[in-house]
C-alpha cells in the first residue's frame, strides 16, 4: 500500500510539473478533460448502484 501511495504523489508530482508549464487555454482544455472524466466516472458508479433508476 505504501508503495502505491509514493508512486502516486510521485505522479502527481510529474504532472504538476508538466501542467505548470501550460498556457491559460491548454490548462482550461486539460481540467475540462478531468472534469468531463470525473463525472463520466461518477454516472457509472450510479449506474452500478441504481440501475432500475436509469433511462437508456
Amino acid at each position: 500500500m505504501a508503495k502505491n501511495v509514493n508512486e502516486r504523489k510521485k505522479q502527481i508530482g510529474e504532472i504538476v510539473t508538466m501542467l505548470a508549464l501550460l498556457d491559460g487555454y491548454s490548462l482550461m482544455l486539460v481540467k475540462t478533460s478531468v472534469d468531463t472524466l470525473a463525472a463520466r466516472e461518477q454516472m457509472e458508479k450510479m449506474v452500478d448502484a441504481m440501475p432500475e433508476k436509469v433511462i437508456r
